[in-house]
């Protein structure tokens, strides 16, 4: 407190993490060796079991092939924030800074990720594909896709965090409430502390050979170790065009906000607001500009899918120390931010009651997503004569701020505070989530992009939408024992009985996730890119009475490409189909019992999916499969049951 109206409030902390994700067989047992197998063994941080995935979902249980991954990351913190009051106006200043180290040991198919699909035991593109196929391909010894990495991805990332804001919160009449908000930020990119950063220099139309340049502007040889140093063929500069940092830094990332609050009667009030709100970008994503020759090579090839040229003998078709993945982050781009704007009521039912009715809405601009470079379009014969840049054996990952989003959404919430030891609280959501892409990886069933120069093609229902949402919890303290309605002075022994229950319950109804129909064989389409089948038009959703664990989905709805209509991108759209919901009900029993006023036992019973309903997994997607529409899994475990026991003092 400084004075009777200003009050001033400073804090500062320091936060660590520290994490290690190893093989159980590092440094103890080469497996890859004792195997045969012709990859890089000399680091036994990495030694291990490999990795086979077949088609349909089988995998051969090898170790995960995302590791070793170590972590050591720390943050500083101090922020500042003084409030001043004077007549209408309470003034509120702020200011942060973070320092954050980011150290990650990233190992991705260390040992190797093999991969079959069975298109060279099928009867050729397009047809069906059975798991005997996959077998018989992985008795072959050939596969689709093989990957490997050699060299050490290092990362000793580093970065500030600069923030700084203004608030007014305005009291204009008895009434009416204005809170205006001002807020600037510059979140600077990331440096490596030995500008280990290896960017990739290209262009959309691919006029330029892509060049591999290292962050700083000396010796591009500096440091070490190296273990994959390219070819001549391949250009590697370190002449400062990128400067130290990931991407360019941005100092006009100036965020308003809004919000107004008007008393329209004693128990009805409306609200109403609007702001701009950046993104801090996840480390995980930026890490990949780390996993560059000449400190490591990633190794990531498509088998040519008429002719078996990927086998035990020859894991790699490309030249020595190129990589066939490589990634690139846009160097020039915008901040992505968010615009988010609202309306809503609410009203007062009784003192203990009230209801709400509020409409949500929300814009992504400039969202950070993973492109493709070096795409090869669909097309006959061999897929990687017809890329940019043949030479990479692959396509590259390009990480960019090229993505949109949109939200909107009624939300409505009755709520009964507690009153006679009872308490309800039940919230219901319509609202609809449009993007071209959800996240940086691939997830639940979306199905990504298709062709990366028509990203809006692939506009569609986010990964994460859900229609509707209604959740009811509840809580109910039971009028037994001390200080209660009934039993409280009925002595010690009938209140450690008798006494101190409550019963609570969580019910959740949420509809179904999207899943994207997608090509049964990608030969189909016969180039890179997501490969999404073609669409008659007709609804693919059952209706739901039709829906079945063993057919969720219509069949007849789509087909893997229209007969005699070539090799092309596919007419179904992304996120088209709808998974199952989610229909659920926790419970819980607690029973507290007092020692004294300053010692109690608190014994809680907790019941998560008490009816035992299976709570469904995403069905397959895979058109002209056999498994088309079949759920193979749940969510999470059916019923689960614990009891805790919480002593306080």
């Amino acid at each position: 407190m400084i004075g009777a109206n200003k009050v001033n409030e400073f804090r500062a902390g320091v936060s660590r993490l520290e994490n290690s994700n190893v093989p159980l067989q590092a440094a103890k047992q080469n497996v890859v060796q004792e195997l045969g197998i012709p990859l890089d063994t000399s680091i036994p941080l990495y030694w291990g079991v490999p990795n086979v995935t077949f088609g349909g979902g089988m995998t051969l249980a090898g170790n995960s092939p995302d590791s070793p991954f170590i972590n050591v990351d720390t943050m500083i913190q101090a922020n500042d924030n003084f409030a001043i009051t004077k007549g209408k106006h309470n003034l509120k200043f702020g200011g942060e800074i973070t320092r954050t180290r980011f150290n990650q040991l990233g190992g991705v198919t260390t040992r190797g990720r093999f991969s079959v699909n069975g298109q060279y035991s099928s009867a050729g593109p397009g047809s069906p594909i059975v798991p005997a196929h996959n077998i018989a391909d992985w008795m072959m010894g050939n596969f689709s896709v093989s990957e490997s990495q050699s060299g050490i991805p290092l990362a000793n990332f580093r970065n500030w965090y600069f923030a700084f804001d203004v608030q007014d919160q305005w009291k204009v009449t008895r009434k009416l409430n204005v809170s205006l908000g001002l807020r600037w930020e510059d979140y600077t990119p990331w440096v490596d502390k030995f500008d280990a950063i290896i960017n990739v220099d290209m262009k959309w139309d691919n006029s330029q050979f892509p060049t591999f340049v290292r962050a700083g502007d000396s010796d591009p040889f500096e440091g070490g170790p190296y273990c994959c140093r390219m070819p001549n063929t391949v250009p590697y500069v370190r002449d400062g065009r990128r400067g130290r940092g990931i991407q360019k830094n941005r100092l006009n990332s100036w965020a308003a906000r809004l919000g107004i609050t008007y008393q329209l009667t004693p128990s009805t009030v409306l609200r109403t607001g609007a702001g701009i709100y950046y993104a801090q970008e996840i480390q995980n994503k930026n890490f990949e500009v780390a996993r560059h020759p000449p400190f490591t090579v990633r190794r990531n090839e498509t088998a040519n899918n008429l002719i078996p040229d990927l086998t035990w003998q020859r894991l790699s078709a490309i030249q020595q120390n190129i990589p066939s993945l490589s990634f690139g982050h846009e160097y020039d781009v915008r901040r992505p931010h968010m615009a988010q704007w609202s309306l809503g009521i609410q009203q007062q039912i009784k003192s203990n009651m009230s209801v709400d009715a509020n409409y949500l809405g929300s814009s992504g601009q400039y969202l950070e997503g993973a492109g493709t470079m070096n795409v090869a379009p669909p097309g006959a014969g061999a897929i990687n004569p017809r890329r940019p840049f043949p030479i990479f054996g692959g396509v590259g990952i390009w990480i960019e701020g090229a993505y949109h989003s949109s939200y909107h959404a009624m939300q409505a919430k009755f709520q009964h505070r507690p009153k006679y030891g009872f308490n309800l609280l039940t919230a219901f959501t319509w609202g609809k989530s449009i993007d071209d892409l959800s996240s940086y990886r691939i997830q639940f069933g979306d199905g990504g992009i298709s062709n990366p120069y028509n990203k809006r093609a692939s506009r569609g229902l986010s990964a994460f939408d859900f229609r509707r949402n209604l959740t009811n919890s509840l809580m109910y303290e039971f009028p037994f024992g001390t200080g209660k309605k009934f039993l409280s002075g009925a002595g010690r022994g009938a209140d450690l009985v008798a006494g101190g229950w409550q019963v609570g319950s969580i019910v959740t109804l949420v509809s179904g996730f999207p899943v994207s129909p997608m090509c049964g064989s990608g030969a189909v389409q016969n180039g890179d890119g997501a490969c999404y089948p073609d669409a008659f038009g007709t609804n693919p959703n059952l209706a739901r009475g039709q829906q079945d664990p063993r057919r969720w989905f219509d069949p007849a709805a789509f087909v893997n490409r229209v007969p005699n209509s070539g090799f092309r991108f596919g007419t179904a759209g992304r996120n088209t189909m709808i998974g199952p919901g989610v229909i659920n009900w926790d419970f819980s029993l607690l029973k507290d019992f007092r020692i004294n006023d300053r010692h109690g036992l608190e014994l809680r019973w907790e019941v998560f999916n008490l009816p035992n309903h299976p709570l469904w997994d995403i069905p397959n997607g895979s058109v002209g499969r056999a498994n088309f529409g079949v759920i193979s899994a749940t969510k999470i475990d059916n019923r689960q049951m614990q009891v805790a026991l919480l002593y306080s003092f």
